[in-house]
């Protein structure tokens, strides 16, 4: 029986991960990619260390996602965030797993973990092309037929029995992604949900973030609200920026900031800069601080609490408190607005930063018109969608890889196989 004919469009995580599947499975695969290098995204993950996923099965994993949650929760049970472990194993890229539950390659290396998959692929016959651009689908009565591709050569048509769109979201764009799997989708018939960043950097109003720039914080909590109804609150850390806010914990409340926004709903974003006290618990600890080091000034009595010198500074302004004001003449009511102020520093939202700078992109391809089993297309037979380009977005922290790995071992398995009569 001769093998089926496997073109994977986009060689990311999603991918990798479907050819290598595919191939497993034993098509005929070609993976076709725009620029000159695979995995661009996937070599700036975790700052170039890659964290691969996280240490979280079940329920407890798909919480961490915003979208997609019946299509994801077929695919983790083919692809556990174990399972994902235990390949990367045999492929010799050994892993570890931080105490928050990250898990990236124990050499810290993105590099490691491309150079494993591609190796991977390559043995198993997978063969990829660079500088090559797919910019039409074509398919004869419903179902898939090949692509139109474009490369230094020219325009060249390429036969397929099953095609996998795996291009990525709209965010870095330097890495080559640009959208276009959008195109391809809507060009037979797909929807696609609005496109908008997703674990993006906020931008607040006034000049108080600014002149923090560059000043970070660790174990904090973050709030988000709008008319003071809590929406969405996350723990980590934090960085201030000259135009607003970003970090960890920052990212993790930004798909709901971008979609309250673009409702033009009014948003805060509140800072809990002690998160391990209760009020109660730290009324007493500043009466005390005061009392023991009345002399000095608040400012510098707050750096005991751990609390940087600058945000220390712009706090005791806030509570209208003189920063060279000594702490034995603290008044009770200055040391509760002070109070107020170290468990919500708040920022008014302006916005965000553009889907340039997003991680990752919310919105795409509707997965309802997508089998959650085989992640092939309701509506073309043979046409299959893995990774970002579909609705599918997570929190920081290996989700969004875990998405991609996962979703493109799906998906090449099963265009390696006749699926075409179970859309």
């Amino acid at each position: 029986m001769t093998p089926r004919k496997v073109i994977i469009i986009g060689a990311g995580a999603s991918g990798l991960m479907a050819a290598i599947a595919a191939s497993e499975a034993g098509a005929d695969t070609l993976v076709l990619e725009k620029t000159s290098r695979i995995a661009q995204k996937l070599r700036l993950t975790g700052g170039g260390h890659c964290n691969v996923t996280h240490m979280c099965d079940g329920e407890v994993l798909l919480r961490n996602y915003e979208a997609g949650h019946t299509l994801l929760r077929h695919c983790f049970r083919q692809m556990p965030p174990k399972l994902l472990i235990e390949r990367l194993q045999k492929l010799a890229v050994p892993t570890r797993v931080e105490a928050d539950g990250r898990v990236l390659p124990a050499s810290g290396r993105s590099e490691d973990v491309i150079s494993a998959l591609a190796t991977c692929a390559t043995a198993h016959g997978v063969t990829f092309r660079t500088l090559v651009s797919v910019h039409t689908l074509w398919a004869d009565d419903g179902n898939i037929g090949g692509v139109l591709a474009k490369s230094n050569a020219g325009q060249e048509t390429i036969d397929a029995d099953a095609v996998i769109i795996c291009t990525g979201g709209a965010s870095y764009p330097g890495t080559g992604a640009s959208g276009d799997g959008y195109q391809l989708a809507q060009s037979v018939g797909h929807a696609i949900v609005d496109v908008r960043p997703a674990l993006v950097p906020l931008v607040t109003e006034g000049e108080l973030a600014g002149s923090l720039q560059g000043v970070s914080l660790t174990d904090v909590s973050v709030i988000l609200k709008t008319q003071d109804k809590t929406i969405r609150e996350r723990c980590g850390e934090m960085v201030f920026t000259h135009y607003g806010v970003s970090g960890p914990a920052v990212l993790s409340v930004s798909r709901c900031a971008v979609d309250l926004l673009r409702q033009k709903a009014p948003v805060t974003l509140s800072i809990d800069l002690l998160p391990h006290l209760e009020h109660k618990q730290l009324d007493s600890m500043l009466v005390t601080l005061f009392r023991q080091h009345g002399k000095q000034s608040v400012s510098n009595v707050l750096r005991a609490l751990g609390i940087p010198y600058r945000v220390c500074q712009a706090c005791a302004s806030i509570a209208e408190i003189g920063l060279g004001q000594p702490g034995h003449q603290v008044s009770a009511d200055q040391r509760k607005r002070l109070r107020l102020v170290l468990k919500g520093l708040r920022f008014d939202l302006a916005g965000h930063r553009p889907i340039a700078e997003a991680i990752v992109t919310a919105g795409g391809v509707d997965c309802k018109q997508v089998n959650p089993r085989t992640l092939q297309s309701r509506l073309v037979g043979g046409l299959y969608f893995a990774g970002e380009v579909l609705d599918i977005d997570g929190d920081t922290g290996g989700f969004n890889l875990q998405a991609a790995f996962a979703t493109g071992y799906v998906a090449g398995t099963a265009a390696a196989a006749n699926q075409r009569s179970s859309r």
